[in-house]
């Protein structure tokens, strides 16, 4: 078998490898059950969104991560913006310097209220981090 699934199958199991990964099982089954409503926008997600599109080797997954939580930024889609930034903390290798950074400069085009939620957003991760080290 090559590094690059060819079949819809292969590609929805590395894809929801990844999401697992990424989001956790109890996420990722989540998803998946209020997704049964549209079975199609399950497959896509699996399959071409984490199954092709984060596996694509042109762009470390870091690097996904970090123009992930720039791009929901300026949406305001909180539970979406905290999932791509715990991922990218806990699985993808970006500091929370760096998630920091890319919140403060997406900022300035964005704008104030976006940060404001982003903040505190990283804030939560990083108690929570804290309050488990303990």
């Amino acid at each position: 078998m090559s590094d690059d699934p060819t079949t819809a199958e292969e590609r929805a199991e590395r894809g929801r490898a990844l999401m697992v990964d990424m989001l956790g099982e109890e996420l990722v089954d989540r998803i998946a059950r209020r997704n049964t409503i549209a079975p199609n926008w399950q497959r896509w997600t699996t399959e071409v969104l984490f199954g092709d599109m984060w596996h694509d080797a042109t762009l470390p997954l870091k690097t996904r991560s970090m123009i992930t939580i720039a791009a929901l930024l300026p949406t305001t889609r909180a539970r979406e913006l905290e999932n791509h930034i715990r991922a990218a903390i806990h699985a993808n290798g970006v500091s929370v310097e760096e998630v920091l950074a890319v919140i403060q400069h997406v900022g300035f085009y964005a704008g104030w209220p976006s940060v404001g939620e982003a903040l505190s957003i990283v804030d939560r991760i990083i108690t929570e981090k804290t309050s488990a080290e303990v």
